[in-house]
């Protein structure tokens, strides 16, 4: 399973950074949720269902006039896969270079992405890919 799972998210995450974002929902559960609480550069939010977590990643690129994220390694855990992320980008504002790396934890459940935690801390990201949840 673990292996088929990381085939659903390498096709949504390709889909996505090809910008074909109804392709990259495909694998997403319709109830899917964003959970960016522990990510130190987002808002304090969760987001629900695929319309929010589209309006999310819109709001996002639009901080930046560049903007380049790639997904170093997939690590799966069971139903949990986790990404570790290098993120590049330039601050549309202020011009400022970003170069930092983050880690996502996708679940997937009966084939669709159903929850995605995005981490700054890529050790803690780690332990909750690892601990099974949510």
């Amino acid at each position: 399973m673990s292996a088929e799972n990381v085939d659903i998210i390498r096709r949504s995450w390709s889909a996505w950074m090809e910008r074909d974002m109804d392709r990259a929902a495909a694998d997403w559960h319709p109830d899917i949720v964003w959970d960016i609480t522990r990510h130190e550069d987002a808002p304090d939010t969760v987001h629900h269902g695929i319309a929010e977590v589209m309006e999310m990643i819109a709001n996002w690129l639009a901080f930046f006039s560049a903007y380049e994220l790639t997904v170093e390694r997939y690590e799966p855990h069971g139903t949990n896969v986790l990404l570790l992320l290098r993120r590049r980008g330039r601050d549309r504002l202020t011009g400022e270079n970003v170069d930092r790396f983050a880690a996502h934890v996708w679940t997937v459940r009966d084939g669709k992405v159903t929850y995605i935690r995005s981490y700054s801390d890529i050790e803690e990201g780690r332990r909750e890919a690892a601990a099974g949840g949510p």
